[in-house]
């Protein structure tokens, strides 16, 4: 497993997480350049992720998900909470609710 911070503090936060199987951002606080060039020193294009996972709806937090989401259509994974404040995802097909812990492949999110 290979774990990045690509961005952490109230400028944004972003999160790199890598499994056998995932390509994952944990919160997506930055701007999609600015995660496109962090991912790009990694050897990782954007369009591999496969999994965002939101802990919050704070702009640090968020900041590229429209964006982002429009061009390479990851899963995204939020409480139902967090989905009922985030508008931009009312219409996105490429959901996943959870309570406490997502079970993926090789890896489990607990937030």
């Amino acid at each position: 497993m290979k774990i990045c911070v690509l961005a952490s503090g109230s400028e944004g936060n972003v999160t790199y997480i890598e499994t056998e199987n995932h390509k994952i951002l944990l919160d997506i606080g930055m701007t999609v350049k600015y995660i496109t060039e962090k991912l790009s020193e990694l050897s990782v294009s954007p369009s591999e992720i496969d999994h965002i996972f939101i802990t919050h709806v704070h702009e640090d937090h968020v900041k590229a998900l429209k964006q982002f989401i429009k061009k390479y259509k990851p899963t995204i994974c939020v409480s139902a909470q967090i989905l009922a404040d985030l508008e931009i995802l009312k219409d996105y097909e490429n959901v996943m609710i959870f309570d406490d812990a997502v079970y993926l492949s090789d890896v489990k999110v607990d937030i």
